[in-house]
């Protein structure tokens, strides 16, 4: 099984781009994954703010969330994920890979937006669990300081939390080889709309007569502008089993 990880590399550069405050990607679970494109100060927190319709402003969240301070700080929150922000930093070192993840390049915001536990870890990015799914609505980071005080700093926009349903892969074909498996595959032209989110792919595997599927691989799997064909090589999980 293929999986697609959303939020497509062109979309985030060309909303950017447009000065865009606020990205929103509504899931069929009925969540709303909340971006924001500013850079937090070190040692600053927010709150989260939603409005409907044009309502008043309702707070999300009931203590102040507060972002990694350091690299070692973003190493313990991650766990094992802190592999995949090395990798799509391309830097080993915990403060480098931090401040790689905090500056204004291309590869630094790519890699906050890539993985949901990387921007919310970094202050980039809030989920909220029971939004309005299909409404136009508005959003709010009010930024604190370290001893809890408003800063006057706001982040703010409108969203349309429509649920996107990016098209499934085609074409799929895995060839055993041994200790290897080769997998290729087709994914629609970045002209497609409903693909617009789609970033990287997710292969997935599982034991025959299981019900769980387990991932594949540890690689980021991008999803690169004007390709239309992919293909991905890596080893079996345990020679002789069938999956």
């Amino acid at each position: 099984m293929i999986a697609l990880s959303l939020l497509k590399t062109g979309e985030l550069k060309a909303q950017l781009n447009n000065d865009r405050q606020i990205i929103g990607i509504a899931s069929e679970e009925g969540q709303a994954y909340i971006y924001h494109v500013q850079q937090i100060p070190l040692s600053h927190g927010y709150n989260v703010y939603r409005s409907e319709n044009g309502d008043n402003w309702t707070k999300l969240n009931s203590e102040i969330i507060y972002p990694a301070r350091d690299g070692y700080d973003l190493e313990y929150r991650l766990q094992d994920q802190f592999e995949l922000a090395q990798q799509l930093t391309g830097r080993q070192d915990p403060q480098a890979v931090y401040l790689m993840l905090r500056s204004g390049t291309g590869a630094g915001i790519i890699a906050n937006f890539a993985s949901p536990e990387i921007a919310q870890n970094m202050g980039r990015l809030y989920i909220d669990e029971n939004a309005p799914i299909g409404e136009e609505v508005s959003y709010r980071f009010e930024i604190m300081d370290d001893l809890e005080r408003l800063t006057g700093q706001t982040i703010e926009g409108e969203v349309d939390l429509d649920v996107v349903q990016p098209p499934a892969p085609t074409q799929l074909e895995v060839t055993n080889r041994g200790k290897v498996v080769d997998f290729n595959w087709n994914y629609v032209p970045n002209s497609n709309r409903d693909s617009r989110y789609v970033i990287r792919f997710q292969i997935f595997y599982r034991e025959t007569g299981e019900e769980n599927w387990l991932p594949f691989h540890e690689q980021f799997l991008a999803r690169t502008t004007g390709n239309t064909e992919f293909k991905f090589t890596d080893e079996v999980p345990v020679l002789g089993e069938e999956y």
